[in-house]
């Protein structure tokens, strides 16, 4: 599709897949609620703001690559 075909079709094609990754890959990071038995926040919540800011930067940039 990228070397024929559309780029606009190509964007929304990795938009998609990147919609449908993001379930998976909150499902892999700790999660953000708090624990239920002490209230606490959990102690791995920045890893997890800072792995869907960089997901959302990778699919960002290969979507700028693509348009390009």
């Amino acid at each position: 599709m990228l070397h024929g075909g559309d780029r606009t079709a190509a964007a929304a094609l990795m938009i998609g897949l990147a919609v449908s990754i993001l379930p998976i890959l909150l499902r892999v990071l700790p999660p953000l609620r708090r624990d239920v038995r002490t209230d606490e926040q959990g102690r791995y919540v920045l890893v997890t703001v800072v792995g869907v800011i960089v997901y959302v930067v990778l699919v960002a940039a290969a979507i700028t690559l693509v348009e390009l």
